[in-house]
């Protein structure tokens, strides 16, 4: 099982044509193939949603249909609880990251698995084995 974050499932449906985006392909390549486990917290529906809103050059037709490539992926996710954020906050703490980058760390954490993500200033910052780059 692999933790994805936005930074990640953005290139799984936006063609950013570089070399991340070529690795990240292949990792979703991996999850519809089932070879795969992949599971997300539930703020990445925010996160991909802010993105599409704010922060892309896409045009809103580009925007609609990455949108529906978005959820045809049907990625896990899991609903975040009290005891989740708690531990969510230490994990921002520590290592100075956003809540929103700690849900994914301290689901790979809970999970006992890999967080894979584009964000080479997280892995950077949280520099524990298992937080990778792409």
């Amino acid at each position: 099982m692999i933790v994805v974050d936005a930074s990640v499932v953005y290139k799984w449906v936006v063609d950013e044509q570089d070399e991340a985006t070529r690795r990240a392909v292949k990792l979703r390549n991996t999850y519809l193939a089932k070879r795969e486990k992949v599971v997300a917290p539930d703020i990445l529906l925010y996160e991909i949603g802010n993105i599409f809103a704010y922060k892309t050059k896409l045009s809103p037709k580009d925007i609609s249909k990455a949108w529906q490539s978005f959820l045809l992926l049907d990625i896990p996710t899991v609903s975040a609880t009290a005891s989740f954020i708690t531990g969510c906050l230490t994990v921002s703490r520590k290592y100075a990251i956003s809540v929103y980058d700690a849900a994914y760390v301290e689901l790979a954490r809970e999970k006992k698995c890999r967080l894979i993500t584009a964000d080479t200033v997280l892995v950077k910052r949280v520099h524990q084995p298992f937080v990778r780059s792409l």
